[in-house]
This record gives structure tokens, C-alpha cells and sequence, in this order.
């Protein structure tokens, strides 16, 4: 049962923006079974001799419960090329140049994985390891991880993240970033490979 609806971390297979077909594994995105409390259901229907078709017990949600769990809505950052598109429904929406961050700075590079959004926030400070930014928006991924706009960037894309890069965060530019702020919600899948 577990292997069939827990896809937290699992290989998941999907075209990019310019049509090639990649494979990604890892992150915080996807279905998780909180075993003790369906344990406890499944205990409970047992014992009242009831028998029925149901969803398990989640400890962690995704966005979407079909056999490709990333569904149509989505946030694909290739880091190779620096750049993130976003698509809702199934449509590009906002499509921007990136700063990620540098790989080759011990644990500053950006994570690869399929991640969720967490809680969105906008107007906020957002303090990096040595230093404070503020950002006109922000959604978190992965922990302290998060994409945002860079008002103090003039310039994205490119070999910036080897120079100028994050300490794992990505950036783009507001008016991108503000596309997908409002119109993502919570859960909403993170693809990020390289």
C-alpha cells in the first residue's frame, strides 16, 4: 500500500519546456501515508466490521492525487539554463531567467528535486547566512530555500550563479516572481533539475 501512495522523494519522469524528457528523484513533494493514524482508521473499521473504499490518512499532501502527482500546475526551474517557467492549467505563465544558487560554494548550491511550496509571503525580510534582503515576494521550498524577486538585481541568467550566485534560493525578476506568487497555492510543485 505504502509504495503506491507514498511518492515523497520518488523518481518521477516528465517533459521540460523545450521538449525533452527528464528524470527527477528527491525533494519534499508528493503523497505521504501517516501510518499510525491509518493504522488506527483501519483498526477502527475492523473492529465495527465495516468495509469500504477510501483515501488513506496523509501526513504530507501534494497538489494533485492522479497517477502523475505534479499534475498541470507547476513551477520547472532548469539550472543548467537558468530559468523558470511556470505553468498553470497546463500553460506557460511566467517564464524568467534565474540567479541560483553557486555549486561550486560549499552548501550553497540549489537543491535538485521535485519540492512543494510552503507558506507564500510578501513585503517580507528574508535573512540569508550573512546577510538581510528584502523581497516583495517570497515562497519557500525546502526548509530556508525559497524563489523571490531580487529588487537589488539588475541582471539574471546567464553565468551570474557562478559569480553572484544564492546560497541555494532562487531569483528572478518581480514581475515574473509576482505572476506565480498569485497563482499558486500551497503544495504546489517545485521540479528542479539540472
Amino acid at each position: 500500500l505504502a509504495a503506491k501512495y507514498d511518492t515523497v522523494g520518488t523518481e518521477r519522469t516528465f517533459n521540460t519546456y523545450d521538449g525533452r524528457e527528464i528524470t527527477v528523484s528527491g525533494g519534499n513533494y508528493g503523497w505521504q501515508i501517516d501510518q499510525k493514524a491509518e493504522l488506527k482508521e483501519l483498526t477502527e473499521l475492523i473492529k465495527n466490521g465495516e468495509t469500504q473504499v477510501r483515501e488513506p490518512v496523509y501526513s504530507h499532501e501534494g497538489l494533485v492525487r492522479k497517477t502523475n502527482d505534479i499534475g498541470y500546475t507547476y513551477i520547472e526551474i532548469d539550472l543548467m539554463a537558468q530559468r523558470m517557467v511556470f505553468y498553470k492549467d497546463g500553460t506557460p505563465t511566467a517564464d524568467a531567467q534565474i540567479v541560483s544558487g553557486n555549486p561550486f560554494v560549499p552548501n550553497c548550491a540549489t537543491p535538485v528535486g521535485c519540492y512543494t511550496t510552503g507558506e507564500m509571503k510578501s513585503g517580507c525580510t528574508v535573512n540569508g547566512e550573512d546577510y538581510p534582503s528584502a523581497v516583495n515576494y517570497w515562497i519557500p521550498f525546502d526548509g530556508n530555500l525559497g524563489i523571490s524577486d531580487a529588487p537589488w538585481r539588475m541582471d539574471f541568467g546567464g553565468q551570474l550563479y557562478e559569480f553572484e550566485g544564492t546560497h541555494g534560493s532562487i531569483c528572478a525578476p518581480s514581475d515574473q516572481v509576482q505572476i506565480i506568487f498569485s497563482n499558486v497555492e500551497k503544495n504546489t510543485p517545485i521540479v528542479i533539475y539540472e
